[in-house]
């Protein structure tokens, strides 16, 4: 997978295009060594002095073509084989990255207001806003077993979101650079810049843990930030989110993994991010 397991950050001395000297500095990655990982870092750090400080504007999301530089919490092994790996991204939750198994979360569409009294009620009351909630999951899972009736052969378990569902494929491994990936993606309408992520890290990925906001938090502070806010924050962050759950499970079209890596992997997810009876964030 593409998810390196050294990182490391260099400054290389050059000058800027007035022939002024600078430091810059770089990240580089290696899942080989530490000192390959300084090397990638003094290379693309040259790079930059050599291209001229060429303006490039970055894709949301950090989905760009270098790999994800997220904290690694854990890597799951099947005898030889990394089938799995958890991560802290750069807001704070936990992502599970996997190598062969097929996440893809379709968000419902916005709640659209009948009207300015509908919208001051809807805003007001949260039970009337999760009845709003609910009605746009009819319309997705409708679509979406109508997308398992056209393709017969495929297999899902499916979860419901805070703001969508997730589909955990079940019939097969699935490599993230095959053609039947986006034509998956195009046909049930899946979010674009997760399409983006797996086109570009070569890798399916699905967050196991809260998005900070939901849970009333800010995003984890920065690396500048001073190793005990940050640990501060993450106590109080994994303890409000052992009160939530990511997912809900609904139900399985189709038949259950056959594969024991894909099994795997379900446990795995479903342990990290399902707690029945929890609220969804």
């Amino acid at each position: 997978m593409n998810i390196p397991k050294y990182w490391a950050k260099e400054k290389t001395s050059g000058k800027d295009p007035y022939g002024r000297p600078l430091e810059i500095a770089a990240w580089g990655w290696s899942s080989t060594s530490e000192e390959e990982a300084r090397q990638v870092s003094r290379e693309r750090a040259q790079k930059i002095f050599a291209k001229g400080f060429e303006r490039r504007k970055d894709p949301f999301y950090d989905y760009g073509e270098t790999p994800l530089r997220e904290e690694v919490l854990d890597r799951y092994h099947d005898d030889d084989e990394e089938y799995a790996v958890l991560t802290r991204n750069r807001y704070g939750a936990l992502v599970l990255n996997t190598a062969k198994t097929f996440f893809l979360d379709i968000d419902f569409p916005p709640i659209e207001a009948k009207g300015v009294l509908d919208f001051v009620l809807t805003a007001f009351s949260r039970h009337r806003r999760a009845q709003r909630e609910n009605d746009r999951q009819k319309p997705a899972l409708a679509m979406v077993r109508e997308w398992f009736r056209q393709n017969p052969g495929r297999s899902a378990r499916i979860y419901r979101t805070k703001a969508g569902l997730r589909l955990l494929f079940t019939d097969r491994t699935y490599d993230p650079e095959e053609e039947t990936v986006p034509k998956t993606f195009e046909g049930l309408d899946a979010d674009p810049l997760y399409q983006q992520l797996t086109k570009n890290q070569k890798i399916f990925r699905a967050r196991v843990s809260p998005k900070p906001w939901r849970i009333a938090l800010s995003r984890l502070p920065g690396e500048n930030s001073g190793i005990r806010e940050r640990a501060e924050w993450m106590k109080k962050y994994h303890d409000r989110s052992s009160e939530f759950s990511v997912v809900q499970y609904l139900e399985t079209i189709g038949s259950e993994p056959a594969d024991p890596r894909i099994a795997q992997v379900v446990r795995l997810h479903d342990s990290l991010a399902m707690t029945q009876g929890k609220p969804l964030a």
